[in-house]
């Protein structure tokens, strides 16, 4: 694997701990229990300040390379890297929400936990389709050289957020992180994020055919229904499996772990 998709897969991981602070401050918002807006408030800082300056950019320029390397790869990803700049808003408007609680002397409300809620599945959805479209394209079709330009490319490029004041600054970030870890009386069914969490947000999208195909289309697989009332599972206009009847949605998740396993046997790791 690149140095640079093992440290974007890295940086997923610290991403995810994240949401599961954010989905437990959410899970106290809701019930109408006292939220730490202050955490709050450090958590949204470190989101519109990591993702949106350091680790997006970072994907924006992998994603140059491939589209270089292949167009036709890249045209059916290019709604998943579209997503930066619609989760960049997303953290904006979170941002006002927050600010309006703040000046109005009060704590986030339950107009502030949709928005918070959208967020956080968005984001769980739009990094579980990194790693099972995005990483795996680029991986496969990139060359050694593309990934030392990109490794060139990014040498120099300061992280405006790891620096040592700010490492002091997010202190309490990592220590109620880590709380949350330690306390599974918490978790409250959310907690810190585990692949497994990761993938139940993304299969409650997959609820028919074009649902489906739009997250494989970068790997070149398509779910087809036929007159039959079957379904075909084909890659690049080559059959792979054929499902029998059945309704549509056990169609998708069959196909969908078809391909997961696939892609795994594929690719160690993913």
């Amino acid at each position: 694997m690149s140095d640079i998709v093992f440290m974007l897969r890295l940086e997923h991981g610290n991403t995810a701990r994240l949401l599961g602070l954010l989905e437990d401050q959410l899970h106290r918002l809701e019930s109408g229990a006292p939220v730490d807006s202050d955490v709050l408030l450090l958590a949204h800082e470190y989101l519109s300040g990591y993702l949106q300056k350091c680790h997006h950019p970072k994907e924006d320029l992998l994603y140059d390379l491939l589209r270089h390397r292949n167009t036709r790869a890249a045209e059916a990803l290019a709604d998943l890297i579209a997503e930066h700049a619609l989760l960049a808003q997303r953290t904006e408007e979170l941002g006002h929400e927050l600010g309006e609680a703040r000046e109005r002397g009060k704590g986030p409300d339950l107009r502030f936990a949709a928005k918070l809620r959208e967020f956080v599945d968005l984001q769980r959805q739009h990094m579980v389709r990194e790693e099972h479209n995005f990483f795996p394209t680029t991986l496969r079709l990139l060359t050694p050289d593309d990934f030392a330009e990109l490794d060139y490319r990014l040498f120099d490029q300061r992280d405006h957020l790891f620096d040592d004041q700010s490492e002091a600054h997010f202190e309490r970030l990592r220590g109620e992180i880590k709380a949350l870890a330690a306390d599974p009386a918490r978790q409250h069914g959310y907690g810190v994020l585990h692949t497994a969490r990761d993938e139940i947000s993304l299969l409650r999208q997959l609820t028919n055919v074009e649902q489906l195909n739009r997250v494989l289309s970068a790997p070149g697989f398509r779910l087809v229904a036929c007159r039959s009332g079957g379904y075909l599972l084909e890659r690049d206009g080559h059959w792979l499996i054929d499902i029998p009847e059945c309704d549509e949605i056990r169609a998708v998740w069959s196909a969908y772990y078809f391909v997961k396993g696939l892609m795994q046997a594929q690719v160690p790791g993913l």
